[in-house]
């Protein structure tokens, strides 16, 4: 199934819908904030299920605002090599992923990082998974908005295990303008008093006085 969205005065886009609908947009230059849920992918990651993917985030490149369905981000895996077709977004400053149940962020989250050179604000469900994937080639793909403007991440479900310290470590290491940092506990977490008060101290260690569990 194909749909052209030709809409040359459209400020505002929400789209939900099943990821292999191929839409085909048009004149979507004035968009500002976009909000996009793609899921219910049978089979599951399917090939074209990620070019169509593409093809809409790409008609929208020029938006300042972007929120994806963590479903989204999961059509691109294993077809991560689909990414590479994706426009950059250039004036994109916002970047938020949401999903209906706690979980962590997909790796290919830092993928679609590389095409957000102005990126100021992260909101993510939780860390990003295997965002090393490989150490040295992470720390030398480390996409540039962290080096250069990313400054406000915001993550909602924390558990507060050692892979998640470490997800934080690897940000505040790599961010050099990352200055205010929320952190919202999962529940777990806020029912255990003693690991919670462990977790705020060795958020302390870390450094950053605007990092707030």
């Amino acid at each position: 199934m194909k749909l052209q969205i030709d809409a040359v005065n459209l400020l505002s886009l929400s789209c939900r819908c099943n990821p292999t609908i191929e839409f085909i947009p048009v004149n979507l230059t004035s968009v500002v904030d976009a909000s996009i849920d793609l899921g219910g992918l049978f089979p599951p990651y399917d090939l074209y299920a990620a070019q169509c993917v593409v093809e809409l985030l790409s008609g929208l490149s020029n938006v300042k605002s972007l929120k994806l369905s963590a479903a989204t981000l999961q059509c691109f895996y294993p077809r991560k090599d689909t990414l590479n077709l994706l426009s950059t977004f250039y004036n994109l400053t916002h970047l938020g992923v949401f999903s209906s149940h706690p979980e962590n962020t997909s790796e290919v989250l830092m993928d679609i990082l590389r095409k957000t050179p102005k990126l100021e604000v992260l909101e993510i469900p939780g860390v990003v998974h295997n965002y090393l994937g490989g150490e040295d080639l992470m720390l030398n793909s480390v996409p540039c908005c962290f080096k250069s403007s990313l400054n406000r991440l915001c993550i909602f479900n924390f558990y507060g295990d050692e892979y998640e310290i470490k997800f934080l470590t690897f940000m505040l290491k790599n961010c050099q303008y990352l200055g205010d940092i929320k952190i919202h506990s999962s529940r777990h977490l806020t029912a255990d008093a003693e690991k919670l008060d462990d977790v705020r101290n060795q958020l302390e260690d870390l450094g950053p006085e605007s990092c707030v569990i």
